[in-house]
């Protein structure tokens, strides 16, 4: 076993959430400027996450840079496993800042402890739909597409994520896509580990994008459009409203929604067959 393996992916890992809370406090940043203040305090919040993720990342990466062997099993398994608790904890810091900043720390909210601000990262991470929270329509926008966008990360592993933006993790890589992937094994789609992960991700943000433009023309907004796609392909369920799709009380929405429940269930490896015109492969 080597540690220092272990902390250069999990560096990376932190780096990569660290840049997905950068670009939705940037876009909260835009949502001030709009005139809505209840984001000040989500922003504020989403900007320290950011530099506390990217010193810790950095330095976790900086730390191991020089680590040249590749993930072996004992290592790939704890990886994968680590990287759901840590991932979890950085994932868990906007929620928990939020409740300070917003003054809520001190009001029976189930942000103000951080086990419910872990425990609703965790449930966004691993697509399981549960949430600690009562009211979300009180929540700011910037932390609701954040934890849809956990969501999202967790629709085809977070592990996955980094194996596909990362290079460098040689065979190791395999060995944490067999361990971690939701899809068929890597030689299924294609004979390289990165390009295996790579195409389910194009699958899938292909399916995505589908979903966000059709509940947009259904009716809903942008915001409520990629929110409900992200949760959707996760097969999750995280929703912006307390009363979740069914509040829009719309039937287009709910074929729409059910419609990619469906497709997002499929596995995605069969959807690459598909493209590549392998019919044979996919009836087998």
């Amino acid at each position: 076993m080597n540690p220092l393996i272990i902390t250069r992916q999990l560096g990376k890992l932190l780096l990569v959430l660290s840049g997905s809370i950068l670009l939705i406090a940037i876009w909260s940043c835009i949502q001030i400027f709009l005139g809505r203040e209840a984001e000040f305090a989500a922003f504020q919040s989403l900007s320290l996450t950011v530099l506390i993720g990217g010193l810790t990342g950095g330095s976790m990466w900086m730390a191991s840079r020089h680590m040249k062997k590749t993930v072996g099993r004992r290592e790939a398994i704890l990886l994968v496993a680590l990287s759901w608790f840590v991932g979890a904890a950085l994932a868990a810091l906007p929620f928990r800042f939020w409740a300070t900043f917003a003054g809520t720390d001190n009001a029976d909210h189930q942000f103000s402890s951080f086990a419910g601000c872990y425990f609703e990262a965790m449930s966004g991470l691993t697509t399981t739909g549960a949430t600690v929270l009562t009211d979300i329509e009180s929540i700011p926008g910037s932390l609701l597409l954040w934890r849809s966008l956990t969501h999202w990360f967790g629709g085809l592993g977070i592990v996955v994520l980094f194996v596909a933006v990362l290079p460098m993790l040689g065979v190791g890589g395999k060995r944490l896509f067999r361990v971690e992937s939701a899809g068929p094994k890597p030689e299924g789609v294609t004979p390289r580990i990165q390009e295996a992960a790579r195409a389910l991700w194009y699958v899938y943000l292909g399916l995505t994008l589908l979903e966000t433009v059709a509940l947009r023309i259904a009716g809903m907004t942008w915001f409520e459009a990629i929110n409900h796609a992200f949760a959707t392909l996760a097969t999750g369920g995280f929703s912006t409203m307390n009363a979740s799709a069914g509040g829009y009380r719309s039937v287009s929405v709910d074929i729409i929604i059910t419609v990619f429940m469906v497709a997002a269930g499929v596995n995605f490896g069969l959807y690459y067959q598909l493209l590549h015109r392998r019919w044979k492969t996919v009836l087998q």
